[in-house]
């Protein structure tokens, strides 16, 4: 079971948040539901709960690089985020929501706007069938290289949206979660297939420094990227546009817990159109 719940909220006054707002959600949501908080602060990679950065018309509110200004919430604008969770284990989550229609935080009342939900099987997970796919990359993404896959015993971060790392990581969260008879018993073959037959076309990449708090600036990249689909196997190409679908649910990369590699996945047409 996938629960994708959504948050909408105002600011009775110009608030200063944190410089990754995902703060800002994930202090909501500890409000909403306490029973998370433990899960929220968990260290344990794969985590079964992911939750965006703020988003204010579809632009998440970040601090990138040395930029000096605040983040500021502003009265009078509608700011949501995302938060999803995967799992039989929190089935009865909606159950557990707070009634409470305002909050206090960062020396502001937060209004809630709306609160919805999309309860989903892992069986219903899957995207169109089609030739051509667009990621974009909301969030700073963080693809890693596993230390287990070098005999150099240290993992690498790239700044390229490599199909064989983004395939890589969700069929392995993929297969923590998702029920027996849906789960890919040999993440390295399905990664391998992506990365030959999953062709990249067209792509604008930035790398990206993000300011996370005091001391800590990951750096990942953002933009967008147009894969093709060259080959036909009906077995792995079902299993690759399952994981389409599931990264626009729980994100791709490292740290998608706390806002990282939030994408945006869609079918396109044949003709691939650049943004540029």
């Amino acid at each position: 079971m996938i629960i994708r719940l959504k948050v909408t909220f105002e600011v009775d006054r110009d608030t200063i948040i944190p410089p990754f707002s995902s703060k800002v959600s994930r202090s909501i949501i500890s409000i909403l539901c306490p029973r998370l908080e433990p899960l929220l602060n968990s260290k344990s990679p794969f985590k079964p709960l992911s939750v965006s950065p703020v988003f204010l018309k579809g632009r998440p509110l970040l601090k990138y690089g040395r930029e000096g200004s605040h983040l500021i919430l502003f009265p009078g604008n509608a700011y949501s985020f995302y938060m999803t969770l995967t799992g039989k284990k929190y089935g009865d989550l909606l159950t557990d929501l707070s009634s409470s229609e305002s909050l206090e935080l960062f020396g502001s009342s937060f209004k809630l706007r709306g609160t919805s939900a999309l309860v989903q099987g892992f069986d219903r997970v899957i995207i169109e069938d089609g030739e051509y796919y667009k990621i974009r990359f909301l969030t700073p993404t963080i693809l890693t290289l596993p230390a287990s896959m070098s005999k150099y015993g240290h993992e690498r971060h790239l700044l390229f949206p490599h199909a064989f790392l983004i395939f890589y990581s969700l069929v392995r969260h993929w297969n923590l979660y998702a029920p027996r008879e849906l789960m890919f018993f040999d993440p390295y073959r399905l990664a391998s297939y992506a990365y030959y037959n999953f062709m990249e076309v067209d792509y604008s990449i930035r790398p990206k420094t993000v300011v996370y708090d005091g001391r800590r600036r990951p750096r990942g990249f953002v933009g967008w990227a147009v894969f093709r689909k060259v080959q036909k196997r009906a077995r792995l190409d079902e299993m690759l546009r399952r994981l389409l679908a599931y990264a626009n649910l729980i994100g791709v990369g490292r740290s998608r817990s706390i806002g990282f590699g939030v994408v945006k996945v869609d079918r396109i047409g044949a003709t691939v159109k650049s943004d540029r």
